[in-house]
């Protein structure tokens, strides 16, 4: 069974999910309080680092994940007050396997930014929340980049199911009946992980730095006693119960076993109130995946009703992706990357020109999902890569930091990201050891590139003229025009500032835009996709599809700069000189002029109508609700292919390569 891939705790909020059944794991957080609190302590009391760098290792979903980390940060603040301290500036690194529920984690980010401020006094400008996906058995942060190490209810699972258990038929786990081999086998695969652990932390801690850990453990020297087993054996029970009635299969059964071990002594103490459909609904969110991927989803509602002794039901809502639009998302945008490749690679080399560090921390800012986002990673990458090697270096270990907004879907980028480690040792020879791969959820335009930098951080106020427009228009009055711009100037004035306090003198970013050439901010080349799109929803107004008052009020919150106006704001900021400046187009049929990959997809109002719906859906469902969607998009294509057919529609970009001054 390769664990690293099935294994994760059940994701969402339901009913079964970790989020609703881990109060125990919060419990065991509390209770090793006063163990964390001195591991700080003596942190401080042998070293006073500037910033703080935290990992949670296993930090699983749900509110325990913030819970811990609240906990360790309140700590921090309560020891520093003491010796006359504020807070420092804290990253801290939340990591688990790449199956974790990242997506629930990072929306509730916003709550645990409010509960920080109310416990210290310290917001969300002092505390920078990354997830960092991938197996704690293996590298996963540069060298001598940590100071604090957590860890709770997690280092008891093992990388893999150990190897000889054959002879554990009607086990699922070590118990009174498995033979010594099985219990060596399970003792042999711990102590091989567990090693394998330390060594990894040992490189990523800085000297003096500390960890705590927390395991599900027993208080006997014998691994199979109850008290670390026979919660297994009563679901092995269920499971061996239905094997009896052929709802499973005996081979199946004999040839499951649970990837954990329970080590000696433990240092944990809890307690617990024995309540059957509790427990079972505990095991559940923990157990699901793996019983799924093992066995099929069809026996879990069985088995976890003998568990618990009655019968349950359990929902779960589909959601339904809009995979050709982000496909020719995915079209548009390599398009763009491709184009702005050589200002890239200038970027770099002047970047290795002026200094060249032995660890590369790089961000993609915007980095949305899916294919794209490794995509980016990996020309960046083999880019740091084929310079170092001009100058007769070796590729030094990269950190890499996707931000997003918090409703980005992480959990899509993490679970590809064995296929870009793959592509990435395939270009350049590089394994995943030297790359480590972090998302950050946050705004942009805030301490924490592509196209979603012409997004703007709030629509602008003032727009209550813009009626029967939906954006910037050959329409709209002036006072529109002049709202939208000064909302980008506030906006990219405050990006500038914060990129300027993260990046090292020296450092350099390089931007595209959504832009225009032309110094009109309402011309078509920047605004006539959405001009087409206020067409089919005023339509829908006419026949009273849509509330008039709901489209008059409803705005875009997007800009696409000028290169005069990007070039007049990076000046105006002061914190950064200009390399280059260019603009550049592309088709808006990202298959225009191509070979299309499917003969229903050859209209290229299709193709920009699922586009745009890809990018613009989630703003008008949570503005118009989602039953216009499938009409005002299918009235849209036809819209935008007639257009099409009699002019030329190109995306203009926007590219900036910038570099920060001393």
């Amino acid at each position: 069974m390769e664990v690293a891939q099935v294994l994760c705790m059940k994701g969402g909020n339901g009913d079964t999910s970790y989020a609703q059944n881990s109060l125990l794991q919060k419990n065991v957080i509390s209770l090793t309080k006063p163990i964390t609190q001195e591991a700080i302590s003596n942190l401080y009391c042998n070293n006073f680092p500037a910033s703080l760098c935290i990992a949670d290792l296993g930090c699983s979903s749900g509110p325990n994940t913030f819970f811990a980390v609240l906990e360790i940060v309140a700590t921090v603040d309560k020891v520093l007050k003491k010796m006359g301290h504020q807070l420092p500036e804290i990253q801290v690194f939340l990591n688990d396997l790449l199956g974790n529920d990242f997506n629930t984690i990072f929306k509730s980010l916003p709550k645990f930014q409010k509960d920080l401020e109310k416990t210290t006094g310290a917001g969300a400008e002092s505390c920078f929340v990354t997830g960092v996906p991938g197996s704690f058995y293996g590298r996963l942060f540069p060298s001598e980049s940590l100071h604090f190490i957590h860890s709770s209810y997690s280092l008891h699972w093992l990388s893999q199911v150990p190897q000889g258990l054959e002879s554990n038929k009607g086990n699922i786990y070590m118990a009174s009946s498995s033979p010594p081999c099985v219990l060596k086998a399970y003792y042999e695969q711990f102590q091989s992980d567990f090693s394998l652990f330390l060594r990894c932390r040992s490189a990523e801690l800085q000297e003096g730095g500390s960890m705590v850990l927390t395991f599900l453990g027993r208080r006997s020297e014998d691994p199979s006693s109850k008290e670390c087993c026979y919660i297994w054996e009563l679901l092995a029970v269920a499971l061996n119960d239905m094997v009896a009635e052929g709802l499973i299969d005996e081979e199946k059964m004999d040839s499951f076993n649970i990837p954990q071990y329970a080590p000696s002594p433990a240092k944990v103490k809890y307690a617990h109130k024995d309540c059957g459909y509790n427990v079972a609904k505990l095991i559940r969110a923990v157990m699901e995946p793996l019983l799924v991927s093992h066995f099929g989803d069809g026996i879990i509602e069985e088995v976890f009703n003998r568990q618990e002794g009655r019968d349950g039901s359990s929902s779960s809502a589909l959601h339904e992706g809009r995979k050709w639009g982000y496909q020719l998302r995915k079209k548009l945008i390599s398009s763009v990357i491709s184009l702005t490749k050589p200002i890239i690679e200038e970027a770099i080399t002047n970047l290795y020109c002026n200094k060249f560090p032995t660890s590369l921390c790089i961000a993609d800012l915007g980095c949305s999902s899916g294919p794209n986002t490794l995509f980016a990673v990996l020309e960046v990458v083999t880019t740091v890569d084929r310079v170092g090697k001009k100058m007769g270096r070796q590729l030094s270990e990269i950190q890499v930091f996707l931000n997003d907004l918090p409703g980005n879907d992480f959990n899509t980028i993490f679970k590809s990201l064995p296929r870009f480690q793959k592509d990435l040792e395939k270009r350049m020879g590089a394994g995943a050891e030297s790359c480590f791969i972090n998302g950050v959820p946050v705004l942009t335009k805030k301490k924490a590139c592509k196209l979603e930098v012409s997004i703007v951080h709030q629509v602008p106020r003032g727009l209550e003229s813009n009626k029967g427009n939906i954006y910037m228009a050959s329409s709209s009055p002036p006072s529109v025009l002049k709202a939208y711009y000064e909302q980008f100037q506030t906006d990219f004035s405050m990006f500038l500032r914060c990129r300027s306090e993260e990046l090292l003198e020296g450092g350099s970013m390089v931007l595209t835009f959504l832009g225009r050439r032309s110094e009109d901010p309402s011309s078509k080349e920047c605004c006539y996709i959405w001009e087409l799109l206020a067409v089919a929803l005023n339509d829908m107004v006419a026949e009273g599809l849509v509330e008039e008052e709901k489209m008059d009020s409803f705005n875009i919150p997007q800009y696409t700069p000028s290169p005069a106006e990007v070039k007049c704001e990076v000046e105006k900021e002061g914190s950064f000189t200009i390399n280059r400046l260019e603009a550049s187009e592309v088709n808006w049929n990202a298959y225009h002029g191509e070979f299309c990959p499917s003969d229903a997809h050859e209209d290229g109002g299709y193709n920009v109508a699922k586009l745009m719906r890809a990018v613009a859906e989630p703003l008008l469902v949570s503005y118009f609700g989602d039953g216009i969607i499938e009409e005002v998009f299918s009235r849209y294509q036809k819209i935008v292919a007639d257009r099409m057919s009699r002019e030329k529609t190109e995306f203009v970009n926007v590219t900036v390569s910038m570099t920060k001054r001393g």
